[in-house]
C-alpha cells in the first residue's frame, strides 16, 4: 500500500474524467448558488470555512476564487447551517486547473465537500443535480475529474448518466509534468500556469 501511494504521489497517477448528460432537474430550495463576483461572496466563503473544523481550514486556492468571474459556488443549507458545497469552474477563456484545461463553454465540477456530520444524506447528489441543471440551462459541457483511488466519489458520480475516460499524470518527484487524455488522445506538457498548484 505504501509503495502504491508513493508511486501515485511522485511518479504516475491515473484519474477519470466524467462527462455528464445534461438535463433539467427541479429546483431544490436548500441549495443556493452564488457567483464569486457577487458582493457577498466573501461572506459565503467565511461560512464555508465554518463547515470545516479548525483543523482543516479552507485552502487558500478556494479563498482566491473570490472576485474571480470563472467560479460559481453551490451550497446546501438548512436552518441557516451550510452542510456542504461544490464549485463550478466556468471560464470565458482557456484556464488550467489541476493540470487540465477548462475551455470556454465548459463547466468543471470541483472542490466538493460535505461536513462529516451530514454525509450519507445525499447532499452531494442534490448539489450535483443543481450543477447539472445549471449547465443544462447555460448550454455548458459539464465534466469532472476524479482520482482512480477515490472509490466513494466514483460510486457517487455513477448515479448520474456519465461517460468516463482516462486521464494519466506523469510526475517527476511529485510535480505533474505531463497529462494525457485518452479519448480523444491529447498530450499536454505542463509548465507555467498549466501545472497544478497541489
Amino acid at each position: 500500500m505504501m509503495l502504491s501511494r508513493f508511486f501515485q504521489n511522485y511518479l504516475f497517477k491515473q484519474r477519470y474524467i466524467f462527462a455528464y448528460a445534461l438535463r433539467s432537474y427541479e429546483h431544490n430550495n436548500k441549495i443556493s448558488i452564488i457567483k464569486m463576483t457577487d458582493a457577498n461572496a466573501l461572506d459565503i466563503i467565511r461560512k464555508l470555512e465554518e463547515v470545516h473544523n479548525s483543523n482543516q481550514p479552507l485552502s487558500s486556492t478556494i479563498k482566491e476564487r473570490v472576485n474571480n468571474p470563472a467560479w460559481v459556488c453551490f451550497y446546501y443549507h438548512d436552518n441557516n447551517i451550510i452542510m456542504g458545497y461544490s464549485f463550478l469552474h466556468i471560464p470565458h477563456i482557456i484556464e488550467w486547473n489541476d493540470s487540465l484545461p477548462t475551455l470556454p463553454n465548459e463547466a468543471r465540477l470541483g472542490s466538493n465537500f460535505v461536513h462529516p456530520n451530514y454525509r450519507g444524506q445525499r447532499i452531494r447528489g442534490e448539489i450535483c443535480k443543481q450543477q447539472i441543471n445549471y449547465a443544462y440551462k447555460h448550454k455548458l459541457k459539464l465534466w469532472s475529474v476524479i482520482e482512480k483511488t477515490n472509490i466513494a466519489s466514483i460510486r457517487a458520480e455513477s448515479r448520474f448518466k456519465t461517460t468516463k475516460t482516462n486521464n494519466y499524470l506523469i510526475k517527476f518527484f511529485g510535480r505533474n509534468i505531463i497529462t494525457i487524455l485518452s479519448e480523444p488522445l491529447r498530450i499536454y506538457v505542463l509548465k507555467g500556469n498549466r501545472r497544478a498548484r497541489r
